[in-house]
């Protein structure tokens, strides 16, 4: 569980929204530093557990530190928390996993998850 005080510092730093999200570690693993972007995400998901992108952007910190384990693991979340984004497990930083039965047992809940996604909005569209 993440201090109130990690938190009132990492929300007070200044009212820009994008050096405040990478305070809580939604910046760009490249450029925010992939070591310590792994590290600070977990706070990210203690915040948002319900946001699959979270844990998304944890598996990316993760993939990109070859802490592959971790890195399905989050991707798993993410699939579980309804992750839609087939494209985004297609980037660059998850090459090393796609090898591996459960990245492909997560694309596919994945693109369940999509599919799904679609059919609620046309459904939603007709009502």
């Amino acid at each position: 569980m993440i201090s109130r005080k990690a938190l009132r510092i990492a929300l007070s730093a200044d009212d820009d929204a994008s050096s405040r999200q990478r305070s809580l570690g939604f910046g760009h693993p490249r450029q925010s530093g992939k070591f310590r972007c792994a590290f600070r995400n977990p706070v990210g998901t203690e915040i948002q557990p319900e946001n699959a992108r979270t844990f998304y952007h944890l598996a990316r910190a993760y993939a990109l530190a070859k802490e592959n384990r971790k890195a399905l693991a989050a991707l798993q979340t993410a699939a579980e928390k309804g992750f839609v984004d087939l494209e985004a497990l297609a980037g660059n930083e998850f090459v090393g996993l796609r090898n591996e039965k459960r990245f492909n047992e997560i694309n596919e809940i994945v693109r369940n998850n999509r599919a799904a996604a679609e059919n609620k909005r046309k459904l939603g569209s007709k009502i």
